[in-house]
């Protein structure tokens, strides 16, 4: 029998000086976020990162490490604010590594990114995210799967 590891959240902060960015509503992108990691989802965790400043070029990065093995089907990333972001993670497995990346808004929408095939005996994921444009954001990956 399967069982599902309880939902992990890590949250990073990336706060940088402000620029000429557009002004972002704080404190409606965090409650959007927040419903976002609050929906009921089958998974192994979820990771935040708070993106501001398009000129912070370095980002930044949370590592989701599980106590025992998964296998991930997915991640449903979303980015709540204003601009673009680019999102990356990858799995860390007994074999090597697997990993995407992707552009999102950061508008609300929901990308699916799904690898061409599951990724059994994942210890770890790491997603790191970019501000590309605009003001900043909450961007949020809901790492999909199960305990192996």
């Amino acid at each position: 029998m399967r069982r599902l590891l309880s939902a992990l959240i890590v949250s990073a902060v990336l706060v940088t000086a402000s620029g000429c960015s557009a002004e972002v509503d704080w404190a409606d992108a965090e409650a959007q976020a927040n419903a976002f990691i609050g929906a009921e989802y089958d998974g192994l965790g979820i990771a935040s990162l708070r993106l501001a400043d398009v000129s912070a070029d370095e980002g930044g990065s949370v590592t989701l490490e599980f106590s025992e093995r998964g296998t991930v089907t997915g991640v449903d990333v979303a980015c709540f604010g204003d601009g673009r972001a680019r999102f990356a993670y990858t799995a860390e497995t007994e074999s090597g590594s697997v990993g995407a990346e992707a552009e999102v808004r950061c508008d609300g929408s929901v990308l699916a990114v799904v690898p061409q095939d599951v990724i059994r005996g994942v210890g770890s994921v790491t997603v790191t995210g970019t501000l590309v444009s605009g003001g900043g954001g909450f961007l949020v990956a809901r790492v999909l799967g199960e305990v192996e």
